[in-house]
């Protein structure tokens, strides 16, 4: 009798331990989900900043050149008669000037005539477009469930001019420089492009561990190309 007092006390701990266990479960597999959802916020992240700078760097048959900007720093443009920046070596490919002997300008933030989604070239063409992930297998029955059911996830994607000023300092002359988290330019073309990935998952049934907001950001400066030295032996 004893013996089975002790079973039965034991099942009954078992047993309620058992809604824990669940929900320690279901707490790893929406820690999963979250993980998925950042490695893919951060692939399309790093997708985008293998594009091209701007439209104005695209043309594959050029080396891309550094180009002038309307609302940057003016410690970063062009000294005159020398087609680069202050600092920059006289035998560096890195100038404003194509080989070609062409200048350009930095593009507005957007799709360029004739493109559209699908078809992008450069960093800012990736502005305002969302990605909408959907469930690649429907449940099987009606009774059927998972975490993943009615979850909803949207990646917006939105590229700014930043404002490249250092906020303590000066390109001409500090030793040392100083930056705030880069923000929007209020207007104008600067030589930062902030890009702003946001991942967003609303789930239909109520569940605060999916409902999550979560940002990334990282941003690419305007400097051109250089050739890489070559050696003979």
């Amino acid at each position: 009798m004893i013996e089975l007092i002790f079973a039965i006390a034991i099942m009954g701990i078992v047993l309620m331990s058992v809604p824990n266990i669940i929900r320690t479960t279901q707490r790893s597999s929406y820690l999963a989900i979250q993980q998925e959802g950042i490695s893919e916020a951060s692939t399309h992240l790093n997708n985008i900043l293998s594009y091209a700078w701007d439209q104005n760097d695209t043309n594959a048959s050029y080396l891309p050149p550094i180009l002038s900007v309307n609302n940057g720093d003016p410690a970063l443009g062009e000294i005159p008669a020398t087609a680069r920046r202050l600092g920059t070596p006289i035998q560096s490919s890195r100038t404003f000037r194509r080989s070609d002997g062409k200048t350009f300008t930095a593009s507005a933030i957007g799709l360029d005539p004739g493109e559209s989604i699908g078809n992008e070239n450069d960093i800012d063409d990736f502005n305002n477009e969302t990605y909408h992930l959907t469930q690649l297998q429907a449940p099987g029955s009606a009774g059927e469930d998972y975490v993943e059911r009615g979850l909803d996830v949207n990646i917006t994607a939105t590229v700014h001019y930043a404002n490249d000023r250092p906020s303590n300092g000066n390109y001409n002359s500090s030793q040392t420089l100083r930056f705030n988290t880069p923000s929007p330019a209020t207007t104008g073309t600067t030589n930062i492009k902030l890009i702003t990935v946001t991942l967003v998952s609303n789930r239909a049934a109520a569940t605060p561990e999916l409902e999550k907001k979560i940002v990334l950001k990282a941003f690419s400066c305007n400097i051109g190309s250089y050739i890489p030295e070559k050696r003979d032996f």
